[in-house]
C-alpha cells in the first residue's frame, strides 16, 4: 500500500479514540451495583388476653329434692343474698285441710326468721299458723284450715319459711312426724319431700 505520512496517522488515532472510549465505558456492566432489598418487617401478632372465668357471686341457694305430688319444699321468689324463703308447698293433693310436722334444718348455715301462711288454704282467718323452734335447727309446725270447711284440692303454697344466713355452709332440711289431714280429722296419705341449702357469701 506504500508509506503514509503522518497527518494520516494523527487522523486515524483521533477516529479510533471515540470509539476506544466509547467502548470504554460500557465494561463496567451498566452503572453502579444493585443495593439488596430490605428485609420486611414483621408485624408481631396480638396476644390474647385470656377472658377471666366468672366467679359465683356471693348468695344464699336452695335445692328441692323434689316438685312433688305430696308436700314439697322449694325456693321462694323473696329470696336474695341476705334472706332465704323456703317454701312449704302442696303439689296435686285432694282434700287438704291441716299439716303437722317438725322440719329439721342446718342451724351451723342459716337461722329461722319468721313464719307466714300462704294462700293454698285459705284467706287470713281461715287459717291458723304455729311454729316454735324447740332447740337450734329444729322447728315444730302446724297449719290448718279453721272451722267447717271442706279440705283443698291442687297446688299451692301452704307456708312460707324465712331464714337468714349465718355462716359458709350446706345442710338439708329434712320432715319427720309428718302428717296430712282431711276435713273429718282423718289422714292423707302423701309423699313428703325436703332439700338443701347452699351459703356461699
Amino acid at each position: 500500500m506504500g508509506r503514509r505520512g503522518p497527518r494520516f496517522l494523527i487522523a486515524l488515532a483521533l477516529l479510533t479514540a471515540p470509539a476506544a472510549v466509547a467502548c470504554g465505558g460500557g465494561g463496567g456492566g451498566g452503572g453502579s451495583p444493585t443495593e439488596p432489598s430490605p428485609s420486611p418487617t414483621l408485624t408481631p401478632s396480638p396476644t390474647a388476653t385470656p377472658t377471666p372465668t366468672p366467679v359465683p357471686g356471693p348468695g344464699i341457694t336452695f335445692t328441692a329434692a323434689s316438685t312433688g305430688p305430696g308436700i314439697v319444699l322449694a325456693q321462694g321468689a323473696g329470696t336474695s343474698a341476705s334472706s332465704l324463703t323456703v317454701e312449704v308447698r302442696a303439689a296435686q293433693v285432694t282434700g287438704l285441710y291441716a299439716l303437722a310436722f317438725d322440719l329439721d334444718y342446718p342451724a351451723a348455715a342459716v337461722r329461722f326468721q319468721s313464719a307466714a301462711a300462704g294462700p293454698f288454704l285459705g284467706t287470713s282467718g281461715q287459717v291458723s299458723t304455729q311454729v316454735a323452734e324447740s332447740t337450734p335447727g329444729h322447728l315444730v309446725v302446724g297449719v290448718t284450715r279453721l272451722g267447717d270447711l271442706a279440705g283443698v284440692d291442687g297446688s299451692g303454697v301452704v307456708l312460707s319459711l324465712v331464714f337468714t344466713p349465718v355462716a359458709n355452709g350446706s345442710g338439708a332440711f329434712t320432715f319427720s312426724r309428718n302428717t296430712a289431714f282431711r276435713a273429718e280429722g282423718t289422714t292423707l296419705n302423701l309423699a313428703w319431700a325436703g332439700g338443701t341449702v347452699t351459703v356461699a357469701r
